[in-house]
């Protein structure tokens, strides 16, 4: 069974937090409780209810595990930026950012025909194309592609919020 397991910067000291992903309605405030804290930060209110005490975080940090690893056995993350070679037999260098949502998948041996999916998936932000090939079909062809394919043999060099240089290197 995977994993669910999210994380996101702390408020206060902008270190990463693992475990739950809490929203609270009422102050629109995220909140990560980490897994081991879970029974220890579980409490009640005057009014009886219980809740979790956790670490507030900025919510555009919170990234969701994919259940997948990079090929060092890294967890990777939404929102995590990966370097891997892709299109069978090239070498295309690229620099990816690992997303969750709608992407065109190519289905075709030949020419670029893109099937609608709904996943974990990577979006190309930068990359090198041999000098052979036309890279104006190419950066179409490489837009998005299903996380699955690149997994094993990406590597995580950062992550959006940490490392937005590595998105203009190349």
């Amino acid at each position: 069974m995977m994993e669910t397991l999210c994380r996101g910067k702390r408020e206060d000291n902008k270190e990463w937090v693992y475990g739950n992903h809490l929203y609270d309605d009422m102050t629109g405030k995220h909140f990560i409780v980490p897994f081991d804290n879970i029974s220890e930060s579980t409490k009640v209110n005057e009014e009886g209810c219980c809740y979790c005490v956790g670490f507030e975080v900025i919510p555009e940090t919170v990234g969701q595990y994919t259940g997948l690893t990079d090929k060092n056995g890294n967890k990777i993350f939404e929102g995590d930026i990966v370097r891997h070679n892709t299109y069978d037999g090239f070498d295309c260098h690229c620099h990816s950012i690992v997303r969750f949502g709608k992407y065109n998948q190519d289905g075709s041996e030949d020419e670029y025909h893109p099937t609608g999916c709904l996943g974990w998936y990577v979006e190309v932000d930068n990359f090198t194309v041999p000098d052979f090939l036309e890279p104006t079909n190419f950066e179409n062809y490489l837009k998005t592609q299903n996380l699955l394919k690149v997994a094993l043999n990406c590597e995580i060099i950062g992550n959006i919020h940490d490392n937005p240089e590595l998105l203009e290197e190349i």
